[in-house]
């Protein structure tokens, strides 16, 4: 595979996202592949960073139920 169709499936690899088959596609491009390799760090390092800085964000009660009302809304007007 190219390197942008590896890349379109790293936040799926990051997230555990996927079947054995292309994990293990996209683990045989990374040892092959050192500008790939550099991008799926820096992926896992911003990846680190928002995970240890989760607890800090502190979401509004009902945001959600407010999120989703906007999104049936939406899809009501293009129905």
């Amino acid at each position: 595979m190219k390197c942008n169709d590896i890349q379109e499936y790293f936040i799926d690899y990051l997230e555990g996202d996927m079947g054995e088959t292309k994990r293990k596609e996209i683990e045989n491009h990374l040892i092959e592949c050192e500008s790939c390799k550099e991008e799926m760090k820096v992926l896992q390092q911003i990846v680190a960073g928002i995970e240890s800085e989760s607890d800090l964000i502190q979401v509004p009660d009902g945001f959600m139920n407010k999120v989703s009302r906007k999104v049936s809304n939406t899809q009501e007007s293009f129905s």
